[in-house]
């Protein structure tokens, strides 16, 4: 009724305007009769777009006011064709980065800059994509010949890979890296995978978390045998963040979706001035039960879809679970796979110190009821504990210990490791029939303050 109303309006509205015609009887001159004529056109057609985009917004609070997500992604679809067009934005210029050409003596405290403060060397490619890139970072030793970061862009929750390939002419000890995240620093050591020649490949994987919708620095940290240390930083990027499995989640920020994605386990907002996108093809996925709350926009290219159902990590325990994509399904549980609601897992840890306290990555604890049991266990390690949701540290006693929780919670394990090279200590928590074990193995023999 509201949009046959504003039909007719638009239609006497555009009636009212004065034709052309009405001016050809003036005495005006021959151009100055045409300027108007131009000027009267002109002005129709912007009242015809004004009054269709009232229209439109009209049709998107109605959807919004029937709560479904299908009719109020349709309508800001229909919604976006009035938005400005926005000019293609160049990507910045790469600029390469000094490398240290001085040795440096060996230092546990690392002796590089701060990776936010670093320039890329090198721009950022879509998600899911892998960035191998032979690289030169001048002629100090050791010299990086190759880096690959896999993903580049990455989803919190994703499983992140990095591999590093270096050169010297003494044997590479140790080779680490160093990113600044939103709220602290993660420092990981790489494991040396192969040897050729004089080079020497390293690697270490990660659990994204605490990440943002920017761009982030990984600065990886070469040292060889007698000290002499080099760098080199590289940039990746979390493009649509904001969203965490298993809890409430609010979009910061514009979000383009290629493949199945969504929140399981927890309601969805989408803030006034964020915009989720699905390409053709991807599916947004909500549980029964949860709710989209839009008030932002929803924008549905070609054949994508939002459903109902849930989503899922395809693997039998949370350690082995393959977190670089989702699967969906209208079944609530799935052979062979785990809900993504209820997923957590601990970070392992290696080239650790001897007799040194170590804490795990923060889990956050979703898709439970509230009160729902947790236990945690320990081996071959000197000293755990547990904390949760920040607070303080609670004892883990060498025949374990549990405590209730609620969905949402977080989780953090500490654990001391054992006074003898290449000893894995770990504790391992249960939430029902799903456990992750964190796990810290001391550094081999010889190899320095750092390996």
């Amino acid at each position: 009724m509201i949009r046959t109303f504003l039909s007719v309006f638009i239609a006497a509205v555009i009636v009212a305007v004065p034709s052309a015609p009405l001016f050809a009887q003036t005495s005006a001159p021959l151009s100055a009769q045409e300027d108007v004529q131009a000027q009267i056109i002109d002005l129709r057609a912007k009242v015809i777009l004004l009054l269709s985009e009232l229209v439109t917004h009209l049709r998107v609070e109605i959807a919004r006011l029937s709560g479904d997500p299908v009719l109020i992604a349709q309508a800001q679809a229909e919604l976006a064709r009035f938005a400005p067009t926005e000019l293609p934005v160049e990507e910045e210029e790469v600029k390469e980065e000094k490398t240290t050409s001085k040795p440096k003596p060996r230092s546990s405290g690392g002796g590089s800059s701060t990776p936010r403060n670093q320039e890329p060397r090198y721009t950022l490619m879509p998600y899911n994509e892998v960035a191998d890139i032979s690289v030169s970072s001048g002629d100090a030793e050791p010299k990086f010949t190759n880096v690959v970061i896999n993903p580049l862009h990455v989803y919190v929750g994703d499983t992140q890979t990095f591999t590093v390939t270096v050169e010297a002419s003494e044997p590479v000890v140790s080779v680490t890296s160093t990113t600044e995240l939103d709220n602290e620093t993660v420092e990981l050591p790489l494991s040396q995978i192969s040897t050729s020649g004089a080079g020497s490949t390293w690697q270490t994987s990660w659990q994204v978390y605490d990440t943002h919708v920017r761009t982030y620095y990984t600065t990886f940290t070469a040292r060889t045998q007698s000290g002499d240390e080099n760098d080199i930083t590289l940039a990746w990027s979390d493009p649509c963040s904001g969203t965490s499995q298993g809890v409430n989640s609010t979009l910061s920020g514009n979000c383009t979706v290629s493949a199945v994605d969504g929140v399981d386990g927890g309601n969805l907002t989408i803030p006034n001035g964020v915009t989720l996108t699905l390409n053709s093809g991807a599916v947004w996925a909500w549980n029964p039960g949860t709710s989209i709350t839009v008030d932002g926009a929803i924008a549905v290219n070609g054949t994508a879809e939002l459903r109902k159902g849930y989503l899922f990590y395809s693997g039998t325990t949370n350690d082995n679970a393959n977190v670089s994509s989702l699967v969906f399904d209208t079944n609530s549980t799935l052979a062979s796979h785990i809900r993504a609601g209820t997923f957590f897992r601990f970070t392992a840890v290696g080239g650790a110190e001897l007799s040194t306290s170590y804490g795990s990555n923060t889990v956050t604890i979703g898709g439970i009821t509230n009160g729902t049991t947790i236990s945690f266990s320990r081996a071959n390690t000197t000293a755990a504990s547990y904390s949760k949701n920040g607070g303080g540290a609670v004892s883990i006693p060498s025949d374990g210990t549990s405590t209730t929780i609620n969905s949402g919670d977080t989780i953090l394990v500490t654990l001391s490791t054992q006074a003898a090279f290449l000893e894995a200590s770990s504790i391992t928590a249960t939430v029902g029939s799903l456990s992750s074990t964190f796990t810290v193995t001391t550094k081999a023999a010889g190899c320095g303050e750092s390996c």
